[in-house]
């Protein structure tokens, strides 16, 4: 009989990793996909798998891996920042400024998730929103000369 032991999850993440930074994809969806059956709520296979599957160009399936993720750990700041950043570059910047302000409300000093915010309102043409964001980045983070940047452009007036 095939022990299903959860423990035996780690291994096989840790395999995949392996894998993944050996560039062999297909056995590095193998191992994280073994460790996901095996222990369900461990969140870190499904948040190699996300990466993995976006290396690939696997949009839709990134998504996928990233929200059920988030469904393991509710309101991962980086996570919800790698998500409403894949959102933004598939052409969904509403998404994204939805999932950044959830994550904001328990993150309110993440200046990467006011910044994402940011760009994701400076691209939907919301000047005074992204004008805030970008300031509200560099009330919790001043040395971001990009940042200092990015808002003096859109305070000019530049297109996205």
């Amino acid at each position: 009989a095939l022990d299903l032991n959860p423990h035996y999850a780690e291994p096989h993440n840790g395999l995949g990793a392996v894998y993944s930074q050996k560039n062999d994809g297909r056995q590095a969806e193998v191992e994280f996909r073994a460790a996901i059956s095996l222990e369900p709520k461990f969140p870190e296979p499904r948040l190699n798998l996300a990466r993995l599957h976006g290396s690939q160009g696997k949009k839709d399936e990134a998504e996928q891996d990233l929200r059920e993720y988030l469904k393991t750990v509710p309101g991962e700041p980086h996570v919800s920042l790698e998500l409403a950043s894949l959102l933004l570059d598939t052409g969904r910047a509403r998404e994204s400024v939805a999932l950044c302000d959830a994550a904001l409300r328990d993150h309110p000093a993440n200046y990467s998730l006011w910044n994402l915010r940011g760009e994701s309102l400076w691209q939907l043409g919301s000047m005074d929103g992204a004008i805030d964001s970008f300031r509200r980045s560099l009330e919790a983070n001043p040395f971001q000369p990009e940042i200092t940047a990015r808002l003096r452009d859109v305070s000019t007036g530049v297109s996205p």
